[in-house]
């Protein structure tokens, strides 16, 4: 249910040159919002989903260290908080193995071009069309590589306590929040999966540090990942479960049927989408 999967999220003339690196895909036939083109090429969409009478919630991530140099400019390595590999993974047609490259630690200084992304990112699906934005900071992706003390292995203000480990998701969050306005922004998080090797000694503990912090944001919704979900399509038995006693974002009172709805329209995008590649093939 991913409507916009973009590595980096920014056009080029507002980054510097050795910047350019984050602006690649990082899987195959993941779209973006990084370009103007991409905005123009979304706004016919986001129309037709508007005249239904659908809310659209535009989801950015960047995949940090799940992705391969082949899909990088001049095979560098990916980027993550980290220089740990990640392992092997059986695809979904249970034949062919998905192989990651091992990672490059971001620099201290490049986190806040990546914060940055993250901004014109949002700004860009607003310029869209779309009513908001959705900042993945699940499954293992990026920022989740940030919080989770299983990958984040820093010993500078983004790796090491709690506090530190979560900065990045929440400077994000601000970056977006400023952007275009806490009433447009949502947040995606699994505290306590380790899918794609992104797992944390306490994840009771940090579901309620990221919830406690982000009432101060004002943010829409919090959408927390259930436990049992331990990777796509798979479910499990588990000792843990999202606490009762988590502050409003993550309880979603205020957001629910803004938030079904947006649940909805995702779903209506990933069939789009799906039909738009099969059209492609047919005329090409």
């Amino acid at each position: 249910m991913f409507l916009s999967r973009m590595p980096s999220y920014t056009t080029l003339k507002e980054l510097p040159k050795e910047a350019f690196s984050f602006l690649r895909p990082l899987y195959e036939n993941v779209p973006g919002i990084w370009t103007k083109e991409q905005v123009e090429a979304w706004k016919p969409i986001v129309d037709a989903v508007h005249a239904k009478g659908g809310t659209f919630f535009c989801q950015i991530w960047h995949c940090g260290r799940i992705s391969n140099t082949i899909f990088q400019p001049n095979g560098e390595a990916p980027i993550s908080s980290s220089d740990k590999p990640i392992s092997a993974q059986l695809h979904d047609n249970g034949f062919d193995v998905i192989e990651f490259s091992p990672p490059r630690r971001l620099r201290t200084d490049e986190i806040p071009h990546i914060v940055n992304d993250f901004r014109v990112a949002a700004r860009n699906a607003i310029e869209a069309g779309f009513d908001g934005v959705e900042i993945h900071g699940a499954n293992g992706y990026l920022i989740d590589q940030f919080l989770k003390d299983q990958v984040n292995d820093r010993t500078d203000e983004y790796g090491g306590s709690l506090e530190n480990r979560c900065r990045f998701a929440f400077e994000v969050v601000e970056a977006v929040s400023k952007e275009i306005g806490a009433d447009r922004v949502g947040l995606r998080l699994s505290p306590f999966s380790t899918y794609n090797d992104s797992g944390d000694s306490n994840p009771n503990q940090l579901a309620l540090r990221l919830a406690e912090n982000l009432n101060k944001y004002g943010i829409l919704y919090c959408h927390v990942i259930e436990p049992r979900m331990i990777k796509e399509r798979v479910r499990g038995e588990t000792p843990h479960k999202v606490p009762s006693s988590l502050p409003e974002p993550i309880q979603g009172t205020k957001a629910t049927e803004l938030w079904l709805k947006t649940m909805l329209t995702l779903l209506l995008m990933v069939v789009c989408s799906w039909l738009i590649r099969i059209c492609r093939k047919d005329s090409s």
